[in-house]
């Protein structure tokens, strides 16, 4: 308690001590205890309180860099304990964070849709979001599942296979299964926590179960599109080939104790998964509450770590790595792990929903920031990122109202699109989830549940 009020002090304006000093008196005469922690209460939310004010009174004023850097660490500080996360941002803007956002255009290109194919999946609130994985298989195809369910597509949206999952009481992770562009499929725990991978034939045959002693983190197909890559929590990462003749035959030949040809080998023990997989189809990943992500070359990266529990909650620290800047923020975005590098660039963007939907919440608004090599902020945009464009330098996104706009590494927005259905407007309009511009395909909700496939020209 001393020390307390020795530090409020020091560190409040002088008007604000008088203040501080009665609650510390009246403190120290309070016999009972309840009253008296009550007043301590008081005095430790005073002291943060005022704490904040002056600090970021100092950091607006101060102009040489290293004192205005640890002015704003100060400030970031009182923000957690105030649970005032919005603080941050402003530090991470270096102005008032109105002052920091990207103006939309507000003139669109309509952008007329066809469906291809259409889900109805089960919500219990318009705010729930169905439990839906859609990732890129390769160049030409691509996946949807449920924990049930799961549709291969080719290039032209055209399902090319689909699965009817036998599970029993598990959901298959967060991953729920993958193809290959062959048509073979690859899922985990029918039973909840069995840990076990189960391979099935294009025809839906079960082939092969092994135990891999641990979670099966996430599993998609490889760069070559002939084997699944599989991330073991806390183990060792696998290959693994579909169960064809090859496999059979050395599945044999160990029994017998001869030693089949390399190639033959049906689970290979690698490094890690994501040695095999294209970064930006793989996004951001992790266990738990922290995720990374990679630059398109792979030097840089951006990791987040989210406090479980405790004043930090809601005040996630990203930190860049690689061989030029590195740098730390901590401000209130990226609880969906929508964040990463832009294409071939040292700028990233850090937002909140990885898959977006049509937001029913007044009090919500999409937020996306956009911070250079050296740790500066660009701005923000009122959008979430989507995926990359054709060009292989911009990036979609899509605003509050359904637009696509396409975005540069700068911040700089080149086209605005407002997709189309006949007879869709108002909440009924399309909201893009996921996109695909190279194939000119992209999954939209309709409404809460309702999920469409559509092309445009």
């Amino acid at each position: 308690m001393n020390e307390l009020y020795a530090e409020s002090q020091q560190q409040a304006d002088p008007s604000k001590r008088g203040e501080m000093k009665a609650i510390y008196d009246s403190c120290q005469k309070e016999s009972d205890a309840r009253a008296r922690e009550k007043l301590r209460d008081q005095l430790f939310e005073l002291v943060n309180r005022y704490g904040e004010e002056s600090a970021m009174a100092a950091w607006r004023k101060e102009t040489d860099p290293a004192k205005r850097a640890e002015l704003g660490h100060q400030v970031i500080h009182y923000a957690a304990y105030l649970e005032q996360p919005e603080l941050a941002e402003e530090i991470l803007a270096g102005k008032p964070v109105a002052q920091a956002e990207i103006s939309l255009p507000t003139n669109a290109v309509p952008l007329p849709l066809t469906i291809l194919k259409e889900w109805d999946f089960p919500t219990s609130s318009s705010d729930e979001k169905p439990d839906v994985v859609i990732r890129r298989v390769g160049p030409r195809n691509f996946e949807l599942w449920t924990p049930t369910e799961g549709w291969l597509f080719n290039e032209h949206g055209t399902v090319v296979n689909e699965a009817n999952v036998p599970r029993r009481d598990g959901t298959g992770r967060e991953w729920h299964g993958a193809f290959l562009p062959s048509g073979e499929w690859i899922t985990t725990d029918l039973w909840e926590g069995d840990d076990r991978l189960y391979l099935f034939s294009g025809k839906g045959t079960l082939v092969n179960s092994f135990p891999i002693g641990s979670i099966a983190g996430w599993a998609r197909a490889d760069l070559s599109g002939q084997r699944w890559v599989v991330s073991v929590a806390g183990g060792q990462d696998l290959r693994i080939s579909p169960w064809g003749w090859r496999q059979q035959i050395d599945h044999w030949f160990r029994r017998c104790h001869l030693k089949p040809p390399a190639s033959w080998a049906f689970v290979e023990k690698i490094k890690s998964a994501t040695d095999y997989v294209e970064s930006r189809d793989l996004g951001s990943r992790g266990f738990y509450l922290d995720s990374k992500a990679e630059s398109s070359d792979q030097k840089s990266s951006i990791e987040v770590e989210s406090a479980a529990h405790g004043m930090w909650v809601g005040l996630p620290t990203y930190s860049v790595s690689g061989p030029g800047e590195s740098w730390r923020h901590t401000f209130p975005n990226g609880g969906g792990g929508n964040f990463g590098f832009f294409p071939f660039s040292s700028n990233i963007w850090i937002g909140d929903d990885k898959y977006p939907t049509r937001l029913n919440r007044a009090d919500e608004h999409f937020r996306s920031w956009i911070i250079d090599a050296k740790g500066k902020a660009i701005g923000w945009l009122a959008a979430e990122r989507l995926d990359d464009d054709p060009d292989g330098k911009r990036m979609w996104f899509v605003d509050e109202q359904g637009r696509l706009l396409k975005v540069s590494p700068d911040g700089v927005i080149s086209e605005v699109l407002q997709p189309l259905l006949p007879g869709a407007s108002g909440e009924s309009a399309p909201f893009a989830h996921v996109l695909f511009p190279d194939l000119k395909l992209g999954f939209f909700y309709t409404k809460p549940g309702h999920l469409v496939l559509a092309r445009w020209p």
